[in-house]
C-alpha cells in the first residue's frame, strides 16, 4: 500500500490578494510543473508531492518576511531555467521584467550540464556578490530543501536513500551557504537556517555512509 508523508504543502494560501506580477509568476509556476514531483526514499512506496509546493513554500516564506512583489515572484520562477526547457533568463525578463529575471539569475545555475560540484562553487561566487533580495530567495530555497530532507531523517531514511549525493557532501555545501547567509543577509532568515542546519547535522549524522 502507498503511502504519504505530509510536506506542509500550502494548497490555498492564507494570503491577500496576490499583485498581477506574483499571481502570473505563480499560475506559470502551476503550469510548467504540472505532473513534476519531488523525490521520495529510492525503493519505498511513498506518494511524491508535487513539485509545485516546493515553490509555494519558498515563495510563502518571502511573502511572510514582508519581500516584494519582484521577490515573491522569482522565488514562483526560481528553477525555471533550470528544470524547464523553453524557458531562459531572455524569456522571464520578457514576461516578468529585468529585475525578476536577474533575482533568479543570481539563484540559479548557468549550466545544469557541469558536474556538480562546479555547479556548488558556481552558485556560492554568485551569492558572495549578489543582493540581499536574491540571497534571501536562496536561502529560502535550501531552507526548503533541508526541511524536506529532515522529514524523511525523522522516518528513518538516509540522504543516500533520496540523492546521489552524501550526506556529507550536502552538509558540507549547506555550511558554506549558512555563513554567506550569515554575513550577508539581514533579519532572521539566517538565524532560521542555522537552526535547521543544526537539526540536519544532527539527524543526519548517524547515517553518512562514508
Amino acid at each position: 500500500m502507498t503511502q504519504q508523508i505530509h510536506h506542509g504543502t500550502i494548497a490555498d494560501p492564507l494570503w491577500p490578494e496576490n499583485s498581477p506580477l506574483v499571481q502570473r509568476a505563480r499560475e506559470s509556476a502551476i503550469t510548467c510543473f504540472a505532473g513534476v514531483t519531488r523525490k521520495v526514499p529510492r525503493n519505498s512506496d511513498f506518494i511524491p508531492e508535487p513539485y509545485f509546493a516546493h515553490l509555494e513554500r519558498v515563495a510563502a516564506t518571502l511573502r511572510s518576511l514582508g519581500y516584494s512583489d519582484a521577490v515573491i515572484a522569482a522565488a514562483y520562477l526560481h528553477d525555471h531555467t533550470e528544470d524547464l526547457d523553453d524557458w531562459d533568463l531572455e524569456r522571464i525578463k520578457d514576461e516578468f521584467g529585468a529585475e525578476v529575471a536577474e533575482l533568479v539569475r543570481n539563484v540559479s545555475f548557468d549550466d545544469t550540464s557541469r558536474p556538480w560540484l562546479e555547479r556548488r562553487y558556481e552558485l556560492l561566487a554568485k551569492w558572495q556578490a549578489a543582493s540581499p533580495e536574491a540571497l534571501a530567495i536562496g536561502c529560502a530555497d535550501q531552507l526548503d530543501n533541508m526541511q524536506s530532507t529532515i522529514r524523511w531523517l525523522k522516518l528513518g531514511f538516509r540522504v543516500e536513500d533520496l540523492m546521489d549525493h552524501s550526506f556529507s557532501d550536502y552538509l558540507d555545501w549547506y555550511k558554506r551557504y549558512g555563513e554567506v547567509f550569515r554575513a550577508r543577509l539581514g533579519g532572521n532568515l539566517p538565524e532560521e537556517f542555522d537552526a535547521v542546519l543544526a537539526e540536519y547535522e544532527a539527524l543526519g549524522s548517524g547515517t553518512d555512509l562514508g
